[in-house]
């Protein structure tokens, strides 16, 4: 891994503990901005100035500037953990916003 994109084994391993914490890494950095919507709940009870519209824009832009690790992280032979990560992640906020619509 480390020949083909130019770095020598130490520096790889300066930063991460082994491949699977690069996979991790990318996991994380990706998934913070799917956390940070709105819901779409709160959107539509009208309880905010968000428009459900504004919620899809909002996925369709996360999407677009992150596409190439979702195209290969949600694809039939990415990781199937990521999948259960966002799932877990997008119910815990819905939840969390369900019990605080007033």
């Amino acid at each position: 891994m480390t020949g083909n994109v130019g770095y020598n084994r130490s520096t790889f391993y300066a930063y991460f503990t082994d491949v699977y914490d690069v996979l991790e890494q990318i996991e994380e950095d990706i998934m913070p901005g799917v956390e940070h919507l709105p819901s779409v709940e709160i959107a539509v009870e009208g309880s905010s100035d968000i428009k459900p519209l504004d919620v899809v824009e909002n996925l369709i832009n996360i999407y677009e500037i992150n596409s190439k690790y979702y195209s290969v992280l949600l694809s039939e032979t990415g990781d199937p953990a990521f999948t259960i990560k966002m799932r877990a992640k997008q119910n815990c906020k819905q939840n969390h916003n369900f019990v605080n619509i007033p």
